[in-house]
């Protein structure tokens, strides 16, 4: 079936934001005394919402609930206050935007950030009128729950296979999977290749700057089938 809609993750997948991610989840630690963990284990929960990574990342340290919560306040003052490490968008992101929704597809974003934290993105990148639809991990259920994407459905009257899951990391792929969505996995973000490879998405490109060219094809050979 073709495809309608677009649903994109956001950080790692539309935005350049991991060193800044990283950085703030350690500061966050640090003052909750909570063990300095290496880059790679900070990235891996990267688009999970800030309980769910805090479970991830301190399985072994029995993280109360009143340590969680200012844990996350700490980590959300780091990221939208304090931390001055650049976030940029991917090269061309914009354009693929504005083409793609020129084209008819519908766009949707499903997030592991907050609604604050995204909002905060699109006043500074001025993106929020290119999607329908945009849901966050503070609204819903965290990824690899795939509650945001059948909300993302309902509210665009589409079906599963009507959509497509594009993003950096194997919960965007697993969350997909999870309700027969196509998925896309672009290696460019906080998943290694390898690991986004592993959760076996439809799909593997190595940056978002592939997409377009691939889906031109894709819509190719459905009008010639």
């Amino acid at each position: 079936m073709a495809c309608k809609c677009l649903i994109f993750d956001w950080d790692g997948t539309l935005i350049d934001s991991a060193a800044r991610i990283v950085a703030c989840l350690r500061s966050a630690a640090a003052e909750m005394h909570l063990p300095d963990l290496s880059d790679d284990k900070l990235r891996y929960v990267i688009g999970l919402s800030l309980n769910a990574a805090v479970d991830f990342l301190y399985a072994d340290h029995e993280v109360d609930l009143e340590t969680r919560q200012q844990y996350g306040q700490a980590y959300k003052d780091h990221f939208l206050y304090k931390n001055k490490d650049p976030v940029v968008l991917f090269d061309e992101v914009e354009n693929m935007l504005r083409d793609w929704q020129q084209q008819g597809y519908l766009l949707a974003v499903a997030t592991g950030k907050s609604r604050v934290g995204l909002q905060r993105d699109f006043n500074e990148f001025n993106l929020a009128s290119y999607f329908d639809v945009t849901k966050t991990a503070d609204e819903t259920a965290s990824k690899p729950d795939p509650l945001m994407l059948r909300e993302i459905l309902l509210e665009l009257d589409l079906k599963a296979d009507e959509a497509m899951m594009i993003g950096d990391t194997s919960f965007d792929i697993s969350m997909g999977q999870a309700i027969n969505m196509p998925t896309v996995g672009l290696a460019q973000g906080a998943h290694p290749k390898d690991t986004l490879a592993k959760s076996k998405p439809d799909v593997l490109l190595d940056s978002i700057g592939m997409l377009p060219n691939w889906l031109a094809e894709k819509n190719t050979l459905l009008r010639s089938s």
